[in-house]
């Protein structure tokens, strides 16, 4: 009674701030302290909901609500005071170069380096050796490791892409016809022979060369046949 009227409890062994545990804390338990049933609302599609949907999609269909167009973003030019002429399509990036025998998994034995070969191109400056890796050979191809100059080979692809000055080769739409020389006319060539008046027959096949005497008298021909005629001019 006394430990009550100080506003103490009465027990001496109760413990006013031990461990509290909630009540309703056990909702998912395997003994619930409430087992009603789930309401049928709550799996029952809502009538009142489906009245606004239908409201919403006839606004839309009769175009009263109209779907909020997104501002189109502000961009510029960068080079627009740039006097430089855009090539159709871009510049291309240049291509890699094919792989070669060399580079195979399973080389051919002529491939192969020996042991005086291996020593001499390791003692080679690495900007004077033909190739920076050593062919190896393979039994299968899941016996390949990783290759361990992979991430440089990449680093030096994307510095050409980026250092490299690229041209652009303009491709010139000429006529073909206009790179011949013109010819002359026939008719600003004249005086020439216009009529046959001597035939030289007696070759029995190609004439390949043919040689005149200075005094013009006299004309040496030869043919594929072998054989080498002498003609007089006049009378063949």
């Amino acid at each position: 009674i006394r430990r009550m009227q100080k506003g103490e409890f009465a027990d001496m062994a109760f413990d006013p701030y031990e461990d509290w545990e909630a009540f309703f804390a056990f909702k998912d338990g395997d003994h619930p302290l409430v087992n009603k049933p789930e309401p049928k609302s709550r799996f029952v599609p809502s009538k009142w909901e489906a009245q606004k949907v239908a409201k919403i999609v006839k606004a839309i269909r009769e175009g009263r609500i109209k779907p909020k167009t997104r501002p189109e973003p502000e961009v510029f030019d960068l080079w627009a005071d740039e006097d430089l002429a855009a090539p159709r399509g871009g510049l291309p990036a240049p291509k890699l170069k094919l792989p070669r025998t060399l580079e195979s998994y399973n080389p051919p034995p002529e491939y192969l380096l020996d042991d005086a070969e291996r020593a001499k191109w390791e003692a080679l400056d690495p900007e004077d050796r033909p190739h920076d890796f050593l062919p190896r050979k393979f039994d299968a191809l899941r016996k390949v490791p990783a290759y361990p100059r992979f991430i440089d080979e990449r680093f030096e692809r994307c510095l050409d892409l980026y250092l490299c000055p690229r041209a652009s080769k303009r491709r010139m739409d000429v006529d073909p016809r206009d790179l011949l020389p013109k010819l002359p006319k026939p008719q600003d060539l004249r005086p020439f022979p216009a009529r046959l008046s001597i035939v030289y027959s007696g070759h029995a096949s190609k004439v390949r060369s043919i040689d005149v005497s200075p005094t013009g008298q006299w004309l040496v021909s030869g043919s594929n046949d072998g054989a080498v005629r002498l003609w007089e001019g006049d009378t063949g």
